[in-house]
């Protein structure tokens, strides 16, 4: 089979100074905002806005609870007038095979965050080792990229000419940052999409070519190998190899994309056949396996660590819930705040912390869990 052949190009650079100052022009418009967005959440741990500095950007404060939670993987009934304000236990069997392992506790320090005005389009995605999370939120119909470190949120927004709308899904522990932009018309046509590497000092493009104009990376490693998707209409996963690229194609699947890498090589995804749900799959030297929450409607695998646990969300009858998948185990993973409908975890680091989002009547929040 013929390789495609991908372009990785530096076009633009840009001094994170700059980067700087264009985060506290954007947020600067928000201030209005936090006020009232505090008040409304003030029955949850939250990281809260301040004012944002002209010199640093948007300063962060955090107020954390620690919340301990029962994990016996094990089907339960719970009365939801029964449970405290902040948060619930959680305790379900995920397992592939149905079998039920010893109970163990896990405590877990849970924060959260809102980006003002991001509503329904708000997303953090990937964390590293030093906890920087990174993700996407949308201002009038305009993604935004955004980098959050434990004190400032900076957005992140691709430079070049045309670009228009930026998406970041990845951060590696030298803080390397991946996603994908949008430019070209945007109507009638559909937009094209290309994928990005911001490695502190420059953007660089990265396209597969026979891609039409249709590539997007969503994660990356220390070896600054960078997994993704490419194609129209039937998608494939590759992975970047330091400007060398390679498809991943799981066998029989209609389409499919590569969303995590570790430093091991250890690649994870989802694919979908002509019928049925979606499948997690993990790649490793060569061969597949594929990830399937017993009795869910559909798996997706979205994030792995250098320790090979994995984190993602399932479907079932009752909505969308995080798992983690950690030797051969699942865990449920439902965001304990009242009122919380779903929740999905998208990144893990090597501490095992998790990033993701979770849903309640006011809308798409991030959060934090720290074990």
């Amino acid at each position: 089979m013929m390789m495609p052949s991908g372009v990785r190009s530096p076009i633009a650079s840009m001094k994170r100074s700059v980067l700087a100052a264009l985060a506290s022009i954007v947020l600067v418009g928000f201030a209005a905002t936090l006020a009232s967005a505090a008040a409304a959440n003030s029955n949850r741990p939250s990281i809260g806005f301040m004012s944002p500095s002209p010199d640093s950007g948007a300063t962060l404060t955090t107020d954390a609870v620690t919340f301990a939670f029962e994990y016996n993987r094990q089907p339960k009934a719970t009365d939801p007038e029964s449970l405290p304000d902040e948060a619930s236990s959680v305790a379900t069997d995920a397992s592939a095979g149905g079998q039920s392992p010893p109970a163990q506790t896990i405590a877990y320090r849970f924060t959260t965050f809102d980006v003002p005005f991001a509503g329904a389009t708000f997303f953090a995605i990937g964390i590293n080792n030093w906890g920087q999370v990174v993700g996407y939120y949308g201002d009038y119909g305009v993604n935004h990229g955004f980098l959050y470190d434990g004190n400032t949120l900076r957005t992140i927004d691709v430079p070049f000419p045309g670009a228009y709308s930026t998406r970041v899904f990845g951060i590696n522990n030298r803080g390397q940052v991946v996603g994908y932009y949008y430019d070209g018309d945007r109507l009638p046509a559909p937009p094209t999409y290309h994928g990005f590497l911001d490695d502190g000092d420059q953007f660089s493009t990265i396209d597969v070519q026979g891609a039409f104009g249709k590539t997007g990376a969503l994660g990356i490693n220390d070896r600054g190998q960078i997994v993704g998707i490419y194609g129209a209409g039937a998608y494939t996963g590759f992975v970047d190899d330091r400007g060398v690229i390679n498809p991943i194609e799981v066998p029989d699947a209609r389409t499919m994309y590569a969303s995590g890498i570790n430093n091991r090589g250890q690649v994870v995804g989802i694919y979908y056949n002509y019928a049925g749900p979606s499948h997690g799959f993990l790649y490793e030297r060569g061969e597949f396996s594929t990830i399937d929450v017993s009795g869910a409607t559909g798996t997706t695998p979205y994030g792995i660590n250098d320790r090979g646990q994995i984190v993602g969300d399932y479907h079932d009858g009752s909505g969308r819930h995080g798992f983690l998948y950690d030797k051969g185990e699942f865990t449920t993973i439902d965001v304990p705040f009242q009122g919380a409908t779903s929740t999905s975890a998208y990144g893990i680091n090597d501490r095992g912390q998790v990033v993701g989002n979770y849903e309640d009547a006011s809308g798409r929040h991030g959060f934090i869990a720290t074990p």
